[in-house]
């Protein structure tokens, strides 16, 4: 946190992955996502606007807005409230100051759901998540119901830890670490994309148990079992096409898996903090089985997910930052090179993304209270078909977000073709 001499409010410098999304949001690509928790019974807005106003004193670095300065984007804090509002949109809008009081994350409710979106320049799927079950907590203690134990959801009348606050990428950075090799272009799923402000989503529910044990017949995560369905999903696709069209879109299958960075690296940061790993696969190299494909991610996987490979990009990624010349280029310069270096580097290389929010645990004062939760990724024009994924009690959470009139506009033929 740093004192702006001028206003003589504090104000805070993005984390180093959230530099990245002020130059690319636009009307398709919010950088928003979403979190949402289903009640067993309709939600109350004015016990809702109530538990937010008490609960985002909890959140400093939430309560915020996004300014431009001379050379960088940065967050500084407002006394706006927050409000509350029924959901009539498609979900993860682009955020708009103005409608939002200034925040860069908004809470929305429809009957009995109960959702929370931000945009990442504040955090990622974690600080999403954390924000939501205290939102929660204090929207059940208003309408009666007890207080959790300390093991519980974070509560409203604790004090943020000042490391909530760090921007842990550049406590862990090191300056003697190489950069990590580039990829190749991916993949990219065709068809038609839909207007803008417009979002296609599918949603299903998985027994939690039954996929935690198909996941283990194979010995590997939930993660990556998923994941691999997915690459073999689009393989068979590409398989599925003429050969005029299959040869055009021969290319990797390559999927982007954030990291929660918490898990390797001791931080209780509640802004940004993960990086994306990309299993993939070749068609051009032949047929993969399903099989394969799973063996093919399972060690991709234990051999990237580590300290060793993952200090390379955080390596390559504060070195970007901290570039001297990119630091003295004014931000109004700025903005087009960092959008072309993601639509012509990052963006391209991967076909996918599948992002796993984990499992939601919750003490029994609260669980008998709240059905199932649900997640919504970050729409992306380019890759055009992003999922998420979250646990609660035994059931997963499967939502696929798309940008195109049809996921599979041609069918797709789900089989080895032996």
């Amino acid at each position: 946190m740093t004192k702006d001499k001028k206003h003589h409010t504090p104000w805070y410098r993005l984390d180093n992955a959230a530099k990245i999304f002020p130059p690319l949001i636009t009307r398709r690509m919010t950088e928003v996502f979403r979190i949402s928790a289903v009640l067993n019974r309709e939600i109350d807005p004015a016990v809702l606007q109530q538990a937010l106003e008490t609960s985002i004193e909890r959140f400093p670095y939430y309560r915020v807005t996004l300014k431009q300065g001379l050379f960088w984007y940065y967050l500084q804090e407002i006394d706006a409230i927050p409000r509350a509002r029924k959901e009539v949109y498609d979900p993860c809008q682009r955020m708009e100051p103005k409608k939002e009081n200034g925040f860069f994350f908004r809470v929305l409710y429809h009957r009995k759901k109960l959702s929370v979106e931000f945009c990442h320049v504040l955090t990622d799927g974690t600080g999403g998540l954390f924000f939501l079950q205290c939102l929660l907590a204090r929207y059940l203690e208003l309408q009666g119901n007890s207080r959790a134990k300390a093991t519980g959801p974070p509560c409203w009348r604790d004090k943020a830890d000042p490391e909530e606050f760090e921007d842990a990428y550049s406590r862990y950075y090191k300056n003697d670490v190489p950069f990590p090799p580039a990829a190749a272009r991916a993949f990219h799923i065709p068809g038609r994309l839909i207007p803008p402000g417009s979002l296609n989503l599918i949603t299903g529910f998985i027994p939690s148990g039954d996929l935690v044990e198909k996941a283990r017949h194979y010995k590997t995560t939930v993660t990556e079992y998923l994941s691999a369905v997915y690459l073999y999903a689009l393989q068979m696709y590409i398989r599925s096409q003429p050969d005029s069209i299959r040869k055009k879109l021969m290319r990797p299958i390559r999927l982007m898996v954030p990291v929660n960075l918490r898990k390797l690296y001791p931080s209780k940061t509640m802004r940004n903090f993960f990086l994306s790993v990309k299993p993939g696969i070749d068609p051009r190299l032949g047929h993969y089985s399903l099989e394969e494909v799973i063996m093919s991610v399972y060690h991709y996987m234990r051999h990237e997910v580590n300290e060793k490979f993952i200090n390379q990009q955080i390596a390559r990624n504060i070195a970007g930052e901290r570039h001297p010349l990119l630091r003295i280029v004014p931000l109004f310069l700025k903005k087009p090179i960092l959008k072309f270096i993601y639509n012509h580097s990052a963006a391209t290389r991967h076909s996918g993304v599948l992002t796993n929010m984990g499992v939601v645990d919750l003490p029994p004062e609260y669980r008998r209270h709240i059905v199932r939760f649900q997640a919504v990724p970050n729409p992306n024009p380019l890759t055009r078909l992003n999922i998420a994924i979250i646990s609660y009690k035994n059931e997963l959470s499967l939502t696929f977000a798309y940008f195109i009139t049809a996921i599979f506009p041609s069918g797709l033929p789900f089989s080895d073709g032996n």
